[in-house]
């Protein structure tokens, strides 16, 4: 979601408003597919599907008959570079196994896996990095994003868009203009992994967290940054405080760039809109004043959130 599908709404704590219309800002799913209205957030366990091309966003209860909780990527943008590159080869092997098999057989993980990681081993470069997304970028995001494939595949697909984006402004750039739906879509994944238990989801998420950490963030993506989800994933991995903190520099990420984007607001301002934003900010300031006296969190992480 853009600021731009959110400029000029009104947004309350129940309903958005704009263009002579009011509906509600919790997203009321059905059973039959629709559509995620600007500023809505999302509950959990939704069948959710992403047109990448377009930017149209779908919703409806999930499906008991498949038991399926897929995020659907449309296959168009699944399609290969017209331009060859170092990882042509790699990529085109990955994406002809993900079209061809219905259902991946451990032989098919294993390849995956070892193309991915080769891939990996440049991802953190910056001028491999920049490559990567610009031509694979549509691949990797539906990977990454796809509940139909295991964990494991979708955490190094994942992994590789970290890679790419830390540290690379052209990377960041290139995501930011070209994929503005992509933070919203990461907001939906975060929900639904949040009420696994596999050990996998909470990696995955940090990934997730990390990139959207990455990416820039403007006061107009309060809506896309859904607190409930936020809160949900705070409170429900209290053993796990790496991801905590992970939560943390993002709320801090936001609300930074909501003050620098307004410098002639006032503290006191700057403080309720805060507020307003998330009334557990100040309870999760103190717990997180608590975390840097664990050894295993560095001072680096203080002065983000601080």
């Amino acid at each position: 979601m853009s600021a731009d599908d959110i400029k000029g709404l009104t947004i309350s704590d129940n309903s958005i408003c704009g263009n002579s219309r009011c509906y509600p800002r919790i997203f009321e799913p059905e059973h039959d597919w629709q559509p995620i209205l600007p500023g809505q957030e999302l509950p959990g366990g939704l069948d959710i599907r992403i047109n990448m091309e377009t930017g149209l966003k779908e919703a409806k209860l999930d499906s008991e008959e498949s038991g399926s909780h897929d995020v659907v990527i449309y296959p168009g943008n699944m399609k290969p570079s017209a331009d060859d590159y170092e990882f042509s080869s790699d990529f085109n092997d990955i994406r002809s196994i993900i079209n061809s098999h219905s259902t991946l057989i451990p032989q098919d993980i294993t390849i995956l896996e070892d193309k991915f990681d080769k891939v990996m081993e440049f991802a953190h470069d910056y001028k491999h990095g920049y490559k990567i997304i610009v031509h694979e970028f549509s691949l990797l995001a539906n990977v990454s994003l796809n509940e139909a494939l295991p964990l494991t595949l979708r955490e190094l697909s994942t992994r590789i868009i970290t890679s790419c984006v830390r540290n690379n402004p052209p990377v960041v750039e290139f995501i930011n203009e070209n994929f503005p739906n992509f933070k919203g879509q990461i907001m939906a994944a975060l929900s639904k992994l949040n009420d696994s238990n596999h050990k996998v989801s909470n990696i995955l998420m940090k990934r997730y967290l990390s990139i959207l950490n990455e990416l820039p963030a403007t006061s107009q993506d309060f809506s896309i940054y859904s607190t409930t989800v936020l809160q949900n994933i705070y409170e429900q991995n209290s053993n796990d405080k790496q991801l905590q903190i992970k939560v943390l520099e993002l709320i801090s990420k936001i609300l930074k760039a909501d003050m620098s984007e307004n410098e002639d607001t006032n503290l006191a301002l700057y403080k309720r809109n805060a507020e307003n934003w998330s009334s557990n900010l100040q309870e999760w300031a103190s717990e997180f004043q608590e975390m840097v006296q664990n050894k295993d969190i560095d001072e680096l992480h203080t002065r983000t959130f601080f």
